[in-house]
């Protein structure tokens, strides 16, 4: 792979990753229409990590909240600090214990579900019909949950995963990302239609979903990258690939990242649904006639 075809895979990757359209798709689909040989499903996770590296940065203050205040306040290990509480004393505290127990549950949901199928993952990695109807399957969702849950719930944001533990919606969103493993599914629209299902506005669903991403994908491709990045990146049919050309690629992918993360969540409540669902079904009619 040369430099060019590895900054575009980062723009695509860091463009998709944050949009409900499947950035699995796309990185399935660019070695054929670009006529270069395919650098596998290892060389994608190591641009989910560039991606996942650009919301750890955007969302930095409140990750740093979360593991200063939540994590000590749980464990009980440290009082918090009135000087952490701020002016909003114990509701703030109370809110971000809340979202840490939501968060912490549907983490574990989700290692564990992925963990019972990710072996059946493997298998349709690179299957343009599999991926085809994925795409437009969860693409009708998209569109026809968030459609319902704006005539039933609104847009206006109730932030319930910081009221309080929330026992179904966390576990049901853990579960759905977990599915995101499947190629076509999209980790960010299928959480954000689980999310608006079950009430959540899409500034919240996004929010929740964008942060819930971090440690598994983290997790997934740092151990990847560990094992691959002091030699070439090689997995029996995938190429060989350079490490400063990779390097680019997750460069390329966070600072793309970055700007997509802010626009769309500025954009969220503006943005129709239904311009994604067309355009996964278009990318699913371009993958089959391929």
């Amino acid at each position: 792979m040369d430099f060019l075809s590895a900054i575009f895979y980062g723009i695509v990757q860091g463009i998709t990753e944050f949009l409900p359209v499947s950035s699995s798709a796309h990185l399935a689909a660019i070695p054929h229409y670009l006529k270069i040989e395919d650098p596998g499903v290892y060389f994608d996770l190591m641009m989910h990590f560039g991606t996942a590296l650009a919301l750890v940065l955007y969302f930095r203050k409140r990750i740093w909240q979360l593991g200063r205040i939540s994590l000590k306040a749980t464990l009980g290990l440290i009082a918090p600090a009135a000087s952490d509480l701020g002016n909003e004393g114990d509701q703030l505290l109370q809110r971000n214990l809340s979202l840490f127990r939501n968060f912490l549950f549907s983490s574990i949901v989700t290692v564990i579900v992925i963990l019972l199928v990710k072996d059946i993952s493997i298998n349709y990695a690179r299957n343009h019909t599999f991926i085809a109807i994925n795409l437009i399957i969860f693409g009708i969702l998209l569109f026809a949950v968030d459609f319902w849950a704006q005539k039933r719930f609104g847009l206006i944001a109730t932030y319930e995963m910081e009221s309080r533990f929330q026992f179904k919606k966390a576990l049901l969103i853990g579960i759905a990302q977990a599915i995101a493993i499947f190629p076509g599914v999209s980790r960010s629209g299928i959480t954000i239609t689980t999310g608006r299902f079950l009430g959540l506005s899409r500034e919240e669903s996004s929010n929740y979903s964008f942060l819930l991403s971090i440690p598994i994908v983290l997790l997934a491709a740092g151990l990847k990258l560990a094992e691959t990045l002091s030699i070439a990146l090689v997995q029996e049919d995938t190429p060989t690939i350079s490490p400063l050309v990779l390097l680019t690629a997750l460069l390329v992918s966070f600072l793309v990242g970055l700007a997509t993360i802010h626009y769309f969540l500025k954009l969220i409540n503006k943005i129709p649904f239904i311009a994604f669902t067309l355009y996964r079904i278009l990318l699913a009619i371009l993958l089959l006639v391929s």
